[in-house]
């Protein structure tokens, strides 16, 4: 499989197959395989000042934002990474996965 590096955000890179489209707007990175259902995005930023928020309380004002029947996961998406995180899952039509990975103290 012929694969691709791009680069959302200063932070990290992704190693994606080369089939898969790619748009950025903003903070907002999508990816996805044209004819397949399934999009990836993710919203990245540094924050310059203030206290870092935790994963855990971002997701839940991220399932506030978007009420609808949410699963919170037990399992990371980074196993092996300091990142701290937090992962929900939307069980109605929508599929929506949303993970927030926190980075305390790393760029």
């Amino acid at each position: 499989m012929t694969t691709k590096t791009v680069k959302p955000s200063s932070s990290y890179s992704l190693k994606l197959p080369e089939e898969v489209r790619e748009s950025f707007e903003g903070t907002v990175s999508s990816f996805w395989i044209e004819g397949s259902p399934l999009l990836l995005q993710l919203s990245s930023y540094i924050r310059s000042e203030g206290s870092q928020l935790e994963a855990e309380h971002r997701l839940k004002e991220r399932i506030t934002k978007d009420p609808g029947n949410w699963r919170v996961w037990s399992n990371n998406l980074f196993f092996s990474s300091p990142i701290e995180q937090a992962t929900g899952e939307r069980t109605d039509e929508t599929g929506t996965v949303g993970c927030i990975p926190t980075s305390f103290g790393h760029t």
